[in-house]
């Protein structure tokens, strides 16, 4: 009897650029309703989605929740933006707006997007490996690698990251290849949490 092992593992491989888009068009959806009040255009509901971090915007009120939660949740969430940061500097993305899309390239605030933010940190490290009391209040320690604790900086650079793969892959501008795989791949895992409200 033939062994199909391989040709079963090909088709079991999950596709994350058909539910990416999916799951994009349900985060449209909710912030063209929710912010209603704002004109139709996307780029002014991603402004206003990055900036508002009030209780109204269930986006930032998820990823806050997530990305100081001490449960099993919160730790894949951590490691899935720091699988998504990986994926992107292995993919080397390039926005038409914004260039190389990274979190050591962040754009916060859309106005002014030649003000780039480094969202990764380097924190002194003890030789216990604790971070260094001065520090520690900066940073967020993900799996590996550490994060600014400014949340706002860092909920508006990493909304802004997965709308520029979005736009990367909608506008056709995205090879389908392995490297970009995991981008897409990380980037739906993100937002599939921080839609999870």
């Amino acid at each position: 009897m033939p062994e199909y092992r391989k040709e079963w593992m090909t088709k079991a491989k999950i596709d994350y650029f058909a539910p990416f888009v999916n799951l994009w068009l349900s985060c449209n959806a909710w912030y063209m309703d929710h912010y209603s009040e704002l004109d139709m255009r996307d780029r002014v509901h991603i402004n206003k989605v990055k900036s508002d971090n009030s209780a109204r915007n269930h986006l930032y009120k998820r990823f806050k929740t997530l990305i100081e939660a001490a449960s099993r949740d919160g730790e894949i969430f951590r490691m899935n933006i720091e699988q998504f940061h990986f994926s992107l500097e292995q993919a080397s993305l390039e926005s038409d707006t914004l260039g190389r899309i990274s979190f050591e390239l962040a754009v916060c605030d859309y106005d002014q997007k030649d003000n780039k933010t480094n969202l990764i940190c380097h924190p002194r490290i003890r030789t216990d490996g604790k971070v260094f009391v001065d520090d520690e209040p900066n940073v967020i320690k993900l799996d590996s690698i550490y994060v600014t604790s400014n949340l706002s900086n860092l909920f508006s650079g990493l909304f802004e990251i997965i709308y520029q793969v979005r736009n990367c892959l909608i506008h056709g501008k995205m090879n389908p290849g392995d490297l970009e795989y995991q981008v897409v791949k990380y980037g739906y895992l993100v937002l599939y949490d921080l839609m999870s409200f």
